[in-house]
């Protein structure tokens, strides 16, 4: 660590200073006009990252509603289903139960 009397830049190696980066050689107003354009590219991505925020809490609402759906859809598919099965069943009772008719009937038919 730099003792409180040595600057920051005096602590670092000389190989660290040889390689300084080249904003560390620019002019003032070069310097000035390079921040500004990091600002405006700064700026432009947190607008960027506040919009793909915003369609994420869209997709995940969207998400959310098809989840609902589906659930809703399935359940009446379900409910589709049983009564499906309930009907199937009561059509072969009733077509059993007409077949027996027959069956009496032409029994009582031969009798007679």
């Amino acid at each position: 660590m730099a003792s409180p009397d040595q600057t920051p830049q005096a602590s670092l190696s000389p190989t660290a200073s040889k390689s300084a980066s080249k904003l560390d050689s620019l002019p003032r107003e070069d310097l000035v006009k390079f921040i500004k354009k990091q600002s405006l590219v700064l700026q432009k991505t947190k607008a960027k990252c506040t919009e793909l925020e915003e369609d994420l809490k869209k997709l995940k609402e969207n998400t959310t509603a098809t989840t609902e759906t589906t659930t809703a859809t399935t359940e009446t598919t379900e409910s589709h289903v049983e009564e499906l099965t309930r009907l199937r069943q009561e059509n072969l009772e009733l077509v059993h139960a007409h077949e027996l008719a027959l069956t009496q009937a032409k029994a009582r038919e031969t009798v007679s």
